[in-house]
C-alpha cells in the first residue's frame, strides 16, 4: 500500500508540473519541470560475450574482515580493512591477503601507539596514483581525537605513504569512516561521520589528498529512526539522476546495526531516507550486517560487499559477506532484507579469466572415526553453523571424510570450528578412498581463517583434527570446486614423474567452438573437444610449468583453467622425507628419462653438518648406466646423524635431473651412566639412578674433591673385600667406554668382559688411552668393541684396589638400534 501511495504521489506531481508548463508557455530551464530518473528495475539478464555467472556461498571471506573498502583494479578486486590488511580476488568472493596498509610506517599525525584504532579504509584511483582514505586516533592530545587521512601508493596493494596532517580531525569519534565518490564531471567528494553526529560532505583536490571549500551536512542522525540514531560508514552511488547515499547505524555490535538508504539530486544532499529503511538487516544467522561498499558487475548488477556476525560465535569478528541489490520503483533493497544463508547459484556476472567454482559438499555423505550424540559427522555438512560433528573424548586421532559423489576439481577447503582458536589439521584427498594425497598441512601451526588452497581432482576429502574437546568441534565444512572447465588430470599437487596423464573436463551442456592445450605457451592440442591423451615430461626441465585449458564457447567466452605441474624426472619414492634408515635399507626410486636416454644414475648420502650438507663427505652408494626401481643399501658403516639423500639422473645429451631429501641414520644406541648417586625427593623418598643389573657388595658412591678428578661430579668406589664387579644388560653390545682415575695402580687391576647368558664370561681386550694426568691421579680411558653376539657387560676391579688408589667414572656403551616404525 505504502508503495501505491508514493507512486499515485508522484504520478500527481509529474501532472501538475506538466499543465504548469502548459500554461506558462514551457518550461525551458527549469530544473524543476522534469522528474528524476530512476535507475531500472532489476531483471534477469542475459550474458553477453565473454561474461561468466560467478557463484557464490556465504561468508565470501569466513575471518575477521570489518569496514571494507572496494576497488577494482583491471582483472582484481581490491578490498582493505580495518586491521590494516588489504586483500584481492577475482571475482569478489574468493580472496588472498597480498599486503598492509602502513608496512613503511605511519604518517606523521597518527597516533602510532594505537595502531588498533587505524579504521574503515577507503580505495581509489586518482591521478594515476591509488589513495587510501582512512580513520585513526591523533597524536599529540591529552584528550581522545580521530581524524580521516589520506595515503598514496603506485601499487594498489600498497604499502602506503601518509599525507603528514589529517583531512579533518576533531575529538572523540566524529571524524571517522570516510567515503569517496567521483562525479560524472570528475569532482570528487569525501563523506564521513559518526558519533551521533551528521554525515558531512567536502569536495577534495583534483589529487584527492586535500579538502577544498567548507564541509556541509550530507545527513542528519534521527533519534527517533531506529539504526539512524547514529549514522555512519557511508557510500555513495548515482544511478539515474539520483544519488544514493548508503549509511550504518546504529552500533556496530552484534545485534545493533543494519544498512538504509537515502537520494538526493545533489551530491552535497540533504539525502531523503527511504521509506522502506533498513534495506538489510541481521536474522537469526547473520548479526549486525552493515558497513557495505557496492560494485556494479559487468551485466550492470548492483552488489553490496559488506560485514556481519555470525551468531554461532561472534568472537570470530565480522566476516565479509555478498548479495545483490535489487532495484524497485527507484529504491533498493536486499531480497528479504537479510543477509543470504544458501548458495546463490546466479551471482555476480565478471568478464574474467577466472574460472567459477561452487560449494560441492553441503548435504553429501560423511562419516568419521567417531561421533559423540546429537553430534554426527553429517552435521558438518547441512549448511548450519548452529551443528556440529564432534568426535568422542577418547578419540585423540579423529578424522572426518566427505563423499561428494563424484569427482570434482577442489580448488579450496575452507572449516569452521567451534570456537576460534589454533586449531591444528591436516586436509588429504582421494578418487578412490584408498590412496591419499595432502591437500594442506596445519599440524604445526593453525591458519585462522581456516580457508586452504590447492588443487586436486577428488571424490573424497578426509580431515584430520589435532584438536579434541568442545573447542575442536568441526560446525561447517565446504569443498569448492572449478565448474564447467577444468582439469581432472593431472589430479593431485606436487611433483610428478613422466608420463603425466591430461584429461580435461567440460560440462556436456557447453556449446564449445574451440578447445586448447597449452604447456609453458607451447600448443599441446587444438580441436573441438576435449582430449585424454599423456604428456612425456622427460625432455622438460625440473621445475614447475604451467599447464593451460582453454575452451571457447559459442558466446566466445574464454574459460581458462591453469595448474601448476612439478616435473620431477628423477624421484625418491622411499623413504620419505625425514625418515629413519637402519641397517639395510631400502631405497625406492623412479625417473621419466627412458633407459635409451640414461648416460649415468647415481645415489648418494651426504652427511649434514650444522644443518648445512657437507658435499666433499659424500659417499657414492650406487652408479651405474641405469635406474633400479629399488635399492638395498647398508648403513651400518656410515656414522649416524642427518644425511641428505640424493638420486641424479644424467642424460646422454648432458641434462641432470635430481632429487634430495632429509634422513636420518640411527643403527646405534648408547647408555651413559655416570654414577649419580641417589637423590632424595621428598615424600617420593630416595630414588637410586644407578643402571647397573647387578654389583657386589661393597660398592658406594664419591662426590668429593671434584677439582682432584678433572671436574668428575660423581664417582663409583670399592670399599669392600675381594674382588668388586658391576654388571649392565646391554642386548646386542657393539662398543664400550669406561673412565677409570687410577693412583699408582697396574691398569691390569681393571677388567673388561662381556657375556651372554650372564654366567660364562669372555675378557675383553681392551685399549687404553690416557686422557688426563696430574701429580695424584690419571684419567684412563679404556675402549673397545665387541666381536659377536653379547647381552651383559661387566668391569671387575682385582682385590686390594680400593677408594684411594682407584676410583670408576663414567661408562659408555653402545648397542644395536631397534628399525624405526
Amino acid at each position: 500500500m505504502r508503495e501505491d501511495c508514493d507512486n499515485w504521489k508522484r504520478k500527481v506531481v509529474v501532472l501538475f508540473l506538466a499543465l504548469l508548463c502548459l500554461i506558462g508557455g514551457g518550461c525551458e530551464g527549469t530544473g524543476a519541470a522534469k522528474e528524476p530518473l530512476l535507475p531500472p528495475d532489476s531483471k534477469p539478464v542475459q550474458l553477453q560475450q565473454g561474461q561468466k555467472v560467478f557463484p557464490y556461498y556465504n561468508p565470501v571471506y569466513p575471518g575477521d574482515g570489518p569496514d571494507p573498502a572496494l576497488l577494482r583494479v583491471g582483472e582484481y578486486f581490491y578490498t582493505a580493512v580495518t586491521g590494516q590488511r588489504i586483500m584481492r580476488s577475482k571475482d569478489m568472493i574468493h580472496w588472498e591477503t597480498v599486503g598492509t596498509m602502513f608496512a613503511k610506517g605511519y604518517p606523521a599525525w597518527v597516533d602510532s601507539l594505537a595502531p588498533q584504532f587505524i579504521w574503515a579504509p577507503e580505495l581509489q584511483f586518482i591521478n594515476n596514483q591509488y589513495v587510501l582514505y582512512f580513520s585513526a586516533k591523533e597524536r599529540g592530545y591529552m584528550e581522545h581525537r580521530m581524524g580521516i587521512g589520506a595515503a598514496w601508493s603506485d601499487k594498489p596493494e600498497g604499502p602506503y605513504t601518509g599525507v603528514p596532517t589529517p583531512l579533518a580531525s576533531g575529538p572523540g569519534y566524529r571524524d571517522i569512516d570516510p567515503a569517496v565518490f567521483r562525479d560524472d564531471d570528475g569532482t570528487l567528494y569525501i563523506y564521513w561521520g559518526s558519533h551521533h553526529e551528521p554525515i558531512l560532505v567536502q569536495k577534495l583536490s583534483s589529487d584527492g589528498l586535500s579538502l577544498v571549500g567548507e564541509p556541509s551536512i550530507a545527513l542528519n542522525p534521527a533519534p527517533h529512526i531506529r539504526y539512524s540514531r547514529l549514522v555512519e560508514a557511508p557510500w555513495i552511488i548515482k544511478r539515474g539522476d539520483y544519488y544514493y547515499l548508503f549509511w550504518s547505524g546504529d552500533n556496530y555490535i552484534p545485534g545493533e546495526y543494519a544498512l538504509s538508504v537515502g537520494r538526493s539530486t545533489s551530491p552535497l544532499g540533504p539525502f531523503e531516507r527511504y521509506w522502506g529503511n533498513p534495506i538489510l538487516q541481521g536474522d537469526h544467522h547473520w548479526a549486525s550486517p552493515g558497513h557495505n561498499a557496492l560494485i556494479q558487475d559487468d551485466a550492470g548488477q548492483d552488489w553490496l560487499f559488506y560485514h556481519a556476525y555470525d551468531w554461532t560465535d561472534t568472537t570470530i569478528g565480522r566476516m565479509l559477506l555478498l548479495d545483490q541489490l535489487i532495484w524497485q520503483d527507484g529504491w533498493p533493497h536486499v531480497a528479504n532484507r537479510t543477509p543470504s544463508t544458501k548458495p546463490i547459484t546466479e551471482g555476480p556476472i565478471w568478464n574474467s579469466t577466472a574460472i567459477p567454482i561452487v560449494e560441492v559438499a553441503r548435504g553429501k555423505e560423511a562419516w568419521a572415526s567417531s561421533e559423540q550424540e546429537h553430534r554426527s559427522a553429517s552435521y558438518a555438512l547441512d549448511g548450519s553453523t548452529l551443528t556440529s560433528w564432534l568426535p568422542r573424548q577418547d578419540d585423540h586421532t579423529p578424522w572426518i571424510i566427505i563423499d561428494l559423489g563424484k569427482p570434482f576439481r577442489v580448488g579450496k577447503v575452507d572449516l569452521r570450528f567451534g570456537k576460534r582458536g589454533d586449531h591444528r589439521y591436516q586436509i588429504e584427498t582421494s578418487q578412490d578412498g584408498t590412496s591419499w594425497f595432502l591437500f594442506a598441512d596445519r599440524l604445526r601451526s593453525g591458519a585462522y581463517p581456516y580457508s586452504e588452497v590447492n588443487e586436486a581432482t577428488a571424490r573424497y576429502v578426509r580431515i584430520r583434527l589435532a584438536n579434541t574437546g568442545e573447542d575442536g568441534a568441526l560446525r561447517e565444512v565446504r569443498v569448492y570446486a572449478y565448474q564447467n572447465v577444468w582439469l581432472a588430470s593431472p589430479a593431485n599437487p606436487g611433483p610428478m614423474p613422466s608420463p603425466i596423464s591430461i584429461e580435461p573436463v567440460i560440462a556436456p551442456e557447453m556449446a564449445v567452438k574451440e578447445v586448447r592445450v597449452t604447456l609453458d605457451a607451447m600448443a599441446l592440442y587444438e580441436g573441438t573437444k576435449a582430449p585424454v591423451s599423456s604428456l612425456n615430461t622427460s625432455w622438460l626441465a625440473d621445475g614447475v610449468h604451467h599447464l593451460v585449458l582453454e575452451v571457447i564457447d559459442e558466446r566466445d567466452t574464454i574459460w581458462r583453467h591453469a595448474v601448476g605441474i612439478t616435473v620431477k624426472n628423477a624421484m625418491i619414492l622411499e623413504p620419505l622425507q625425514g625418515c629413519t634408515l637402519w641397517g639395510e635399507s631400502i631405497i625406492r626410486l623412479h625417473t621419466g628419462a627412458t633407459s635409451s636416454m640414461i648416460r649415468n644414475a647415481t645415489v648418494s648420502l651426504v652427511p649434514i653438518v650444522m644443518g648445512e650438507p657437507r658435499t666433499e663427505e659424500r659417499v657414492v652408494v650406487y652408479e651405474a648406466p641405469e635406474v633400479l626401481g629399488e635399492l638395498n643399501i647398508d648403513t651400518l658403516h656410515l656414522a649416524d646423524g642427518s644425511y641428505q639423500l640424493e638420486f641424479a639422473v644424467t642424460t646422454q645429451e648432458g641434462h641432470q635431473f635430481r632429487d634430495t631429501l632429509r634422513v636420518l641414520i640411527r643403527n646405534w644406541e648408547t647408555v651413559h651412566d655416570f654414577f649419580d648417586p641417589p637423590k632424595s625427593l621428598g615424600w617420593f623418598g630416595t630414588v637410586d639412578q644407578k643402571k647397573t643389573i647387578e654389583e657386589s657388595i661393597g660398592w658406594d658412591y664419591d662426590t668429593t674433591r671434584q677439582e682432584s678428578f678433572f671436574g668428575d661430579e660423581s664417582r663409583r668406589v670399592w670399599t669392600g673385600q675381594g674382588t668388586g664387579h658391576l654388571v649392565w644388560e646391554i642386548p646386542s653390545l657393539s662398543k664400550y667406554k669406561v673412565t677409570a682415575y687410577i693412583q699408582d695402580v697396574d691398569i691390569s687391576g681393571v677388567e673388561i668382559s662381556t657375556s651372554l647368558d650372564g654366567l660364562n664370561w669372555t675378557q675383553l681386550e681392551s685399549e687404553q688411552r690416557v686422557v688426563a694426568d696430574s701429580l695424584d691421579w690419571r684419567k684412563i680411558e679404556f675402549g673397545g668393541s665387541c666381536q659377536g653376539a653379547a647381552k651383559y657387560f661387566r668391569v671387575s676391579l682385582r682385590e686390594g684396589l680400593d677408594q684411594d688408589r682407584i676410583q670408576l667414572g663414567h661408562v659408555e656403551l653402545v648397542y644395536r638400534s631397534e628399525p624405526q616404525s
